[in-house]
């Protein structure tokens, strides 16, 4: 399977837990060259920045690592800068 396709599948289904529990895989596979649609893209820059926005607001809700946050840091920083490109 290729990057691209592995990242597509884990984003099709995208929600807070798997955000959380797949943050550091989907960042590797950004980082590693893979590429999304539009469409996808877009749903993990919004999910990202909205999860983001959630564990500030209430950290208590989540169980989470600074591995984790810094991951999804990551991921909206790649997803801003290939927004950027498509311009």
């Amino acid at each position: 399977m290729s990057i691209n396709q592995e990242l597509s599948n884990i984003i099709s289904n995208l929600d807070d837990n798997s955000l959380l529990n797949n943050s550091l895989q989907i960042k590797e596979l950004l980082y590693s060259g893979a590429v999304l649609d539009d469409a996808l893209s877009e749903t993990l820059f919004v999910s990202s920045v909205e999860l983001l926005e959630k564990i500030k607001t209430n950290p208590n809700d989540y169980t989470i690592s600074n591995e984790q946050i810094a991951a999804i840091n990551n991921i909206i920083s790649k997803m801003e800068l290939s927004f950027m490109d498509l311009e």
